[in-house]
C-alpha cells in the first residue's frame, strides 16, 4: 500500500474575495479542493485501517521483523554451531556454543570476525548475547524414555530404539542375489520370489487367506503344496465360482463313491447320488428323476417304483402311488401284502380323479376280503389311465396262500370320462404291516 497523496491547494480562494468581495465562492474551485482534501483523507483511512484494529489496538500481523529493534530481534538467522575458527558474522546471526557441559544459544549485537574464545567475544568484546541456556536439558539417548506402544519395537529409551533399528536394517543388508532356501533374490535384490509350494499349512495362520486376499484364477496348482489347503485354511463361503477356474474341479476333488453309482442333479440343481442297479436293469425316468428299472422289451412292463416295502416303511395305514404319465398303462402287484386286523378287511384301492382333484370313495368296494393270518397275492391292471375319453377298467387276478378270501376280482370297475392321476392303496381296517406292493407299467 502506498503512502497517501499530499494535499496541494490549487486555488488561492483569499486573493479571489480581496479581488472580487461582491462574488460568491467559485463553486467548480471548491468542488476540487474538496475532491483533493478527501482523497488524501481516505487514503490515510485505509493505511491507520492496515496497522490499527477497531479496539484501537495494533492490528495482527502488522508488526514484522523490520518493525522491531536490533535489542528485540530473536533467532532472525539460523542458528550455526560456533567454532574456534576464526569466523565472520553478522548482526543478527545466532550460534549454539556448545563446550564444558555448555550448551547456549547466542545473538550477534555486532558484526565481527569470531576469535578462539568465545567468552572474550561474548563477555569482553560484547559481540554477543545470551538467548537461552539449553546446559541442564537431558540431551542423552540412553536416558531418554520411548513410547513404544505403536512402534513395534521392545526398547523402552531412544538409544536402545535406535540400537533395535540398526540391527533390523543390518539383517537386511548385504542381501546377495540367488537361492536363499524358499526365496530367490534378484541381483540388485529389489525383487523376492516365494518358491513354488514353500508356503505351506504349517506357514499359513487359520483363516488368514481370505477372499479378499486371492485375487481371481490366482492360485493354480503350482502354488499349492500336496494337501496344503486344508478346512482350516478357508474362510466359509470364501471359494467362489470366480475363484475356480473353468475344468478345474476334476474327479480327483469328489468325494469317494462306490463302483457303478451314479451322480445326478435334482430340481434344485443339487447333486444327489443313485446307487447302481443289477446287471439286467436300465435307467430310465420317474417323475423326471433317473431310477433303475428292468430292461423292457418292446411292450414289456417296466418296473416304476416300490409303493410299499415292509422292510423299509413299516406298518403303515395307506401308500400312494406316483403320479401317473400320459401314454402308458399301468399294473400294481401285490406280493405277500398282509394286515394286522383281526377280521378280513377288504383289499382297498383309491383312484384320485383328476377333474374332482380327490380321491374318489366308491372306489373302495369289490377288493377281496382277506382273512386274518392271510396275505394277498396277485396284480389289478389299470387301463389307459390318462386317456380322458377312454373307459377305464380295473381287472384283476388276485388270490391268498391259503382259504380265507372272497369274492377276488373279476370284471374289475369301470369309470368313464375321467382321468386317474394316481392311487392309493390300503385295507378297510387295520394297516399293512408286511410284504411289498410295487407299481409298473409299459407304453401303450
Amino acid at each position: 500500500m502506498s503512502q497517501p497523496p499530499p494535499y496541494n491547494r490549487q486555488f488561492n480562494f483569499v486573493n479571489q474575495q480581496a479581488a472580487n468581495p461582491a462574488d460568491p465562492l467559485p463553486s467548480a474551485q471548491v468542488e476540487i479542493e474538496l475532491n483533493a482534501v478527501k482523497a488524501t483523507l481516505d487514503a490515510i483511512l485505509n493505511n491507520i485501517e492496515l496497522v490499527q484494529r477497531d479496539d484501537g489496538e495494533l492490528a495482527n500481523l502488522s508488526v514484522g521483523n523490520d518493525q522491531l529493534e536490533v535489542s528485540l530481534r530473536t533467532g532472525i538467522n539460523a542458528p550455526t554451531v560456533w567454532t574456534v575458527a576464526p569466523t565472520a558474522y553478522s548482526v543478527n546471526d545466532t550460534v549454539v556454543f556448545v563446550s564444558g557441559g555448555r550448551s547456549e544459544l547466542w545473538l550477534a549485537l555486532i558484526a565481527h570476525t569470531s576469535t578462539a574464545d568465545f567468552d572474550t567475544d561474548s563477555l569482553v568484546s560484547g559481540f554477543w548475547r545470551k538467548l537461552a541456556d539449553f546446559s541442564t536439558l537431558n540431551l542423552n539417548a540412553a536416558t531418554t524414555t520411548f513410547d513404544n506402544t505403536t512402534s513395534g519395537l521392545t526398547a523402552a529409551d531412544v538409544q536402545a530404539a535406535i540400537d533395535e533399528i540398526d540391527a533390523l536394517v543390518d539383517a537386511f543388508s548385504g542381501v546377495a542375489d540367488g537361492d536363499k532356501g524358499d526365496i530367490t533374490v534378484t541381483a540388485s535384490g529389489a525383487t523376492w520370489t516365494i518358491d513354488p509350494l514353500a508356503v505351506t499349512s504349517g506357514k499359513i495362520a487359520a483363516l488368514a487367506v481370505t477372499t479378499a486376499k486371492i485375487a481371481a484364477l490366482a492360485v493354480t496348482t503350482s502354488e499349492l503344496g500336496a494337501l496344503a489347503v486344508t478346512t482350516a485354511k478357508i474362510n466359509a463361503a470364501a471359494v467362489t465360482t470366480a475363484k475356480i477356474a473353468d475344468n478345474n474341479v476334476t474327479l480327483a476333488e469328489l468325494e469317494h463313491g462306490t463302483t457303478g453309482d451314479i451322480l445326478y442333479y435334482g430340481a434344485a440343481g443339487e447333486p444327489f447320488r443313485l446307487a447302481k442297479g443289477t446287471d439286467t436293469e436300465v435307467l430310465t425316468l420317474a417323475s423326471g428323476l433317473p431310477v433303475w428299472s428292468t430292461a423292457p422289451g418292446p411292450g414289456s412292463w417296466s418296473l416304476v417304483s416300490t409303493v410299499y416295502d415292509f422292510g423299509v416303511d413299516g406298518v403303515l395305514a395307506s401308500v400312494e402311488t406316483p403320479t401317473f404319465v400320459d401314454g402308458f398303462e399301468y399294473r400294481i402287484d401285490y406280493e405277500s401284502v398282509s394286515h394286522n386286523d383281526a377280521g378280513s378287511p377288504l383289499m382297498q384301492l383309491e383312484y384320485f380323479k383328476a377333474t374332482d382333484a380327490a380321491y374318489d370313495a366308491q372306489a373302495k368296494t369289490g377288493g377281496p376280503a382277506v382273512a386274518s393270518g392271510s396275505v394277498l397275492e396277485g396284480r389289478l391292471h389299470l387301463l389307459d389311465v390318462r386317456d380322458s375319453l377312454a373307459i377305464h377298467a380295473f381287472f384283476g387276478s388276485l388270490g391268498v396262500d391259503s382259504s380265507g378270501i372272497s369274492g377276488p376280482w373279476a370284471a374289475g370297475w369301470t369309470m368313464t370320462a375321467q382321468k386317474i392321476d394316481k392311487a392309493r392303496i390300503s385295507y378297510a381296517s387295520g394297516s399293512l404291516d408286511g410284504g411289498k406292493i410295487r407299481l409298473y407299467r409299459r407304453p401303450i
